[in-house]
């Protein structure tokens, strides 16, 4: 029977998870551009700042493959969910309370290990997805993902206030926390509403008979099929999706850092210039996936990644020329600045990585698998903030996209070698 639907998790579920990836996405634009202001507020250093900035992906490292395999193995998915999202609530509670310099630091480690259940809602979501349908379902999700970062920096800019409840002074500084306090006080309160199954048993009934009767799991043809490995891929080929999704996100983060550094000091753009330049890109973005999602008919999931590849080429190219051009920089080379943004920012590696994973592993550990895909995630976005303070000269900018580049080759012919394994 052919599927038409983009899957068959519950409706209102799937729009809680890309409502949950919204939030993420707007969450670290909410706190980054105030997060400076407040420390200096409390008398932290530069340094704590990059601690605080830091700790909330060091958190999630830890949290993805502990809270998937606990889900995995004992269930009570809702539980946690439920869990997490009043970690959120708590995390920027602590994060807005400004009495301590360890209270903006306990709170982003808390707001960062609740990013555990999104791996965990992420393994419902392959469990209840045709394998055909999985790359479009992952790129609607990591859209939703790029949309609040888009919103983000724009609501960030205008919901700041200044109050004092019962002793508890609020600032522009810690306003941030506190509205983000309240945003996922909604969400925590509309979790308690999840259902215990989040999709139909009917095509999780598919997936458990096809896992006890490989012959009947299908024939290579049959694109609506819930694919599952006769045997379990040997761990390179996994270790290679996970190599691919760090580089994806080691490089964005780059991006992020260093984009204004650049316009301002080699380009002489102005702020204002620098918020339109990251407003024009992110618009891009969300073209570059609308297409994708649209393209997702027409090519599987492999070829989509060779197109992410490419883009990440493209951008890692025009950092070269900035390098390479440091001292002869034209007004027009500014223009550049969009497409590096757009490209090197675009979220598609983690999404087709997350298919990837569904595709070669074992659905009844999708938890662990898509957990561990977060932590490899936020991994790449750890070591992209502490390479990023070492990148400010000619120099050292051409060492890191001479290295840059020998990874992505290495990740690129690896890849490639896992090709045949990956779509077997």
């Amino acid at each position: 029977m052919k599927v038409t639907r983009l899957t068959t998790m519950k409706p209102w579920v799937l729009i809680f998870l890309a409502i949950r990836n919204f939030l993420d996405g707007a969450e670290e634009y909410f706190i980054t551009p105030t997060a400076w202001y407040y420390i200096k507020s409390l008398g932290g250093s530069q340094q704590f700042l990059g601690m605080v900035l830091s700790i909330y992906g060091g958190a999630a490292v830890v949290a993805g493959p502990i809270l998937g395999k606990f889900a995995d193995h004992f269930g009570y998915i809702k539980l946690i969910v439920i869990f997490c999202y009043a970690l959120k609530v708590a995390g920027n509670l602590v994060y807005s309370i400004p009495v301590s310099l360890y209270c903006p630091l306990i709170g982003r480690a808390l707001s960062g290990f609740s990013i555990g259940s999104t791996g965990i809602l992420y393994g419902q979501l392959v469990l209840y997805t045709s394998d055909r349908s999985r790359p479009k379902a992952f790129i609607f999700i990591n859209g939703m993902y790029c949309l609040g970062t888009v919103c983000g920096p724009a609501l960030s800019s205008f919901l700041v206030f200044d109050a004092n409840i019962f002793g508890w002074k609020i600032d522009p500084g810690n306003s941030s926390g506190v509205i983000l306090a309240l945003v996922w006080s909604v969400s925590l309160i509309v979790s308690l509403w999840l259902p215990n199954e989040f999709g139909t048993n009917i095509e999780l009934d598919k997936t458990i008979i096809a896992m006890e009767d490989a012959s009947s799991s299908s024939s290579s043809d049959d694109s609506d099929s819930y694919f599952v490995p006769s045997k379990p891929p040997p761990k390179h080929t996994i270790f290679c999706v996970f190599f691919v999704i760090f580089l994806g996100q080691f490089f964005p983060t780059i991006v992020t850092f260093y984009t204004p550094l650049i316009a301002q000091e080699r380009f002489h753009l102005q702020f204002l210039d620098v918020k339109l330049l990251f407003l024009a890109s992110s618009i891009l973005s969300l073209v570059l996936f609308l297409t994708l999602y649209i393209s997702t008919g027409c090519f599987d999931e492999l070829r989509q990644a060779c197109l992410a590849f490419f883009m990440q080429i493209i951008a890692i190219v025009l950092l070269l020329y900035f390098a390479l051009y440091w001292n002869d920089v034209y007004w027009y080379d500014s223009y550049l600045l969009i497409p590096y943004i757009a490209f090197g920012l675009q979220n598609f590696i983690f999404a087709i990585g997350c298919s990837l994973l569904a595709r070669i592993t074992d659905p009844s550990m999708a938890g662990f698998y898509q957990g561990s895909s977060f932590s490899v995630d936020h991994l790449g976005f750890v070591f992209g903030r502490i390479v990023s303070g070492f990148i400010f000269t000619r120099i050292s900018l051409l060492l890191y996209c001479t290295g840059l580049s020998l990874l992505w080759f290495l990740g690129t012919v690896w890849f490639s070698l896992e090709y045949n394994r990956i779509l077997n």
